[in-house]
């Protein structure tokens, strides 16, 4: 539903944009408190969701490129118009922003490769990074 929201920014109001705002919150604080509990189907929705919020829509091709051209312009319209204020679209994206950090948390912390670097890293075992392994980390991204 927040995909689709998002995909939908241009054609909502501030009404509907409060709504999506409110359900993301309340989705973060469930992804906070029970994750474990939640259905399997939805934490995959939750996972492909945030894990396309992180890496940015992909590359589309010119077609796809016109169209996010024209959802900008709509989104750029609905502004001016003031349908959709710059607040309440800045509180949206912040809350949907939280909640993707949030489950890639999760995800993250069931992740045996990354609980077993916790692991060596709390218990010392780690070894520092050398300035150009630091470097490749930072640049390579």
């Amino acid at each position: 539903m927040l995909g689709q929201a998002a995909r939908g920014l241009p054609s909502a109001r501030t009404l509907e944009l409060r709504e999506l705002t409110s359900y993301a919150e309340r989705l973060r604080s469930e992804v906070e408190e029970r994750w474990g509990e939640l259905p399997q189907d939805l934490r995959r929705e939750l996972a492909v969701l945030a894990r396309s919020w992180e890496s940015g829509p992909p590359s589309r091709g010119l077609w796809g490129k016109a169209v996010d051209l024209w959802e900008g312009l709509k989104l750029s319209f609905a502004l001016a118009r003031g349908d959709v204020t710059r607040e309440d679209l800045g509180e949206f994206l912040h809350a949907v922003s939280l909640l993707s950090r949030r489950v890639m948390d999760r995800l993250e912390e069931e992740d045996p490769a990354f609980r077993e670097a916790l692991r060596k890293a709390l218990s010392e075992e780690s070894v520092p990074l050398t300035k150009d392994e630091l470097r490749a980390l930072v640049l390579d991204d």
